[in-house]
């Protein structure tokens, strides 16, 4: 995959973790992750923003967990991947990032659907998933 086809996997994982933040009691904390897309796209710059997903990944389903929301998708162990405390190292390839937002993806799609779940079902404007929870 390539630098740029990878940076707008990457960049979905961020847009549903944003309607996860619209969709419940989650302040909206994470703006400098929408103003990091001027960054250069390489496999470190990408990967940068997928440590910065996966944290808030993990800190928005505790927060929900807590609250007592969605304990179905938001209460476990936290998203902790080997990767993810660890330096990157220099020769980081993009195919090796690639796995990265996969491995998240896998995580974040479930937290995402269960909240459009809800929140279609909390409508009272009978409103459709896709105004809800747009996603290409």
């Amino acid at each position: 995959m390539e630098a740029f086809d990878l940076n707008i996997s990457v960049g979905r994982w961020s847009q549903m973790m944003w309607t996860v933040r619209q969709h419940t009691i989650l302040p909206d904390e994470s703006v400098r992750m929408m103003q990091q897309e001027q960054e250069g796209l390489t496999a470190a710059s990408i990967s940068r923003k997928l440590r910065d997903i996966a944290a808030e990944y993990n800190e928005g389903r505790t927060r929900l967990c807590r609250a007592n929301v969605l304990t179905a998708a938001s209460c476990g162990p936290a998203y902790a991947p080997a990767w993810l405390a660890a330096r990157d190292a220099p020769g980081l390839t993009l195919a090796e990032v690639e796995r990265r937002s996969e491995d998240l993806g896998n995580q974040v799609m479930p937290l995402w659907d269960a909240v459009c779940t809800d929140a279609v079902a909390r409508s009272t404007n009978h409103e459709t998933r896709t105004e809800l929870c747009p996603m290409e």
